[in-house]
């Protein structure tokens, strides 16, 4: 019952969560990963976040603009390194590290023996990961066996890690919402939609004008495409503060921009 046979693995229903739930540095997940909260906040209005885990390598924190994460700029994807032999619910493969590709998806790029057939464009689910083995979920299993030289990508959902100067808007996850941050491998709830203080680098940004994704901050759009707008500036930022500094963003990131460059 993997993707060929189903769109849909272990449903669940929005989170219900509190300001204390917001402020989380989870060590172990409070909440199913992945989870969406819509919330209304003083002032603040409507805000939409997702809980995620943070890949970074290092903490993160409050403010910093969030990517999920990738091998390049441009994707939402990891090689699933070469894979040597396998079944419909496992690969063996190399060069990974444990743990950090957990409950992605698993995207069968190419049957190399076989062009076109199952379980090539099929997705399941990473159960967990070594450096050498990744276990799918048994529940949602490939149409046929993986095997070797069958090549594979992990596509992050709600793993997240620094964002960079250039990140697309699709591949922008949002802005850090605890006020210690997000320890390494660490969970917590990452802003997408609505008001939220943000950090900036510096650089002037007028009323009204989009923002898009810079080094773990948020910085004007400058001449950049709608590609990568990720949000607008609401009020007036001055030049003259010290990078980076915290300012107001209306993200757009549960509903983000296209990968097109104009309408």
């Amino acid at each position: 019952m993997a993707s060929n046979a189903s769109s849909v693995l272990n449903l669940s229903n929005l989170a219900s969560v509190s300001a204390r739930d917001i402020e989380g540095d989870d060590a172990n997940p409070r909440m199913r990963p992945g989870a969406v909260t819509f919330k209304v906040s003083s002032g603040y209005g409507m805000q939409v976040m997702k809980y995620g885990r943070n890949r970074n390598g290092s903490a993160v924190v409050r403010g910093e603009c969030m990517s999920y994460v990738s091998a390049a700029q441009g994707e939402r994807s990891t090689s699933a390194g070469s894979i040597t032999a396998g079944t419909t619910t496992s690969a063996t493969t190399s060069g990974l590290t444990a743990n950090d590709h957990d409950g992605m998806m698993f995207y069968v790029l190419d049957n190399a023996d076989s062009a076109g057939a199952a379980p090539e464009s099929e997705v399941g689910v990473v159960a967990s990961n070594t450096a050498t083995l990744i276990t799918l979920e048994s529940d949602y299993p490939l149409s046929a066996a993986i095997a070797a030289s069958d090549t594979a990508e992990l596509i992050a959902n709600w793993q997240f890690e620094d964002s960079v100067d250039g990140d697309e808007a699709w591949v922008v996850m949002g802005t850090v919402m605890p006020a210690g941050g997000i320890s390494d491998g660490n969970y917590g709830w990452i802003g997408q939609e609505g008001f939220f203080p943000v950090l900036y680098t510096t650089a002037a940004v007028s009323v009204g004008d989009p923002i898009v994704a810079d080094a773990a901050a948020f910085l004007d759009f400058g001449s950049d495409g709608m590609e990568l707008q990720v949000g607008i500036n609401p009020e007036a930022v001055a030049a003259d503060l010290a990078s980076p500094f915290r300012g107001l963003a209306y993200l757009k990131l549960h509903s983000f921009n296209g990968p097109a460059t104009s309408p």
